[in-house]
């Protein structure tokens, strides 16, 4: 019954993603199951249990994409050519070109600020650029907005391009580094250009605006990143 249910799932349009759609609550499960699933309209316990265990398997990819995997990446390429390695000690970003046959080639070296000294955790090791933006909203994570009032500063859910308090500068990147803080870490521009070339921030990396932008629209969607101490 089982194994003859999950194929009509598969075959047809999803039944939880039509609750997701709907905006039903996620404990609905036992009522479409009751209405939709089971035509005696009676669900039992078992037939509850499989409603919420798919959830759980729908869901349980998404997290863990998101979170950890640098490969299911919208418009990413494993074959990117290029390759960006910051180190945060030295303070600085360096770009490489990608070959096949010869390795890494280097490119440039940019001066960044990077996560200031102590900070605990911070993103490190390999991951990807999975997002560009320029002129770019800022969406502080509440971590974020909670040290900012501690100093005063009540900063709001959404900073608009252009405002004074638009850390984000004219562009970002989206990077798949995470830590047990989040995934809301960021190659991006700056509103204080005389923070650049030091350990002042929450584990982003700040450039100078002209020099990311270029940067931004020189690598694509998909291209390494290494963050080493």
């Amino acid at each position: 019954m089982i194994a003859q249910w999950l194929i009509e799932f598969d075959a047809k349009t999803s039944l939880f993603r039509k609750i997701i759609m709907d905006g039903r609550p996620f404990f609905s499960c036992p009522f479409y199951c009751t209405k939709k699933c089971v035509p005696s309209g009676r669900c039992g316990l078992n037939f509850t249990a499989l409603c919420l265990i798919s959830v759980y398997l729908l869901f349980f990819p998404l997290h863990l994409s998101g979170a950890f995997s640098e490969d299911r990446i919208t418009g990413s390429k494993n074959d990117t050519i290029y390759q960006i390695t910051i180190s945060v000690g030295e303070r600085k970003l360096r770009l490489y070109r990608r070959h096949e046959a010869e390795g890494l080639t280097f490119i440039r070296e940019y001066d960044v600020a990077t996560a200031m000294k102590g900070l605990k955790p911070q993103p490190m090791g390999p991951g990807r650029i999975t997002k560009i933006e320029f002129n770019p909203k800022w969406y502080p994570p509440p971590v974020t907005r909670a040290t900012f009032k501690e100093k005063g500063i009540n900063l709001p859910p959404v900073v608009p391009p252009g405002h004074p308090l638009n850390f984000m500068g004219a562009f970002k990147m989206h990077i798949s580094h995470c830590t047990s803080r989040g995934c809301f870490y960021r190659i991006h521009g700056n509103n204080d250009k005389s923070k650049i070339g030091k350990r002042v921030t929450g584990g982003c990396v700040r450039m100078y605006n002209e020099e990311g932008v270029a940067l931004a629209r020189l690598i694509p969607i998909g291209t390494k990143v290494l963050i080493v101490p």
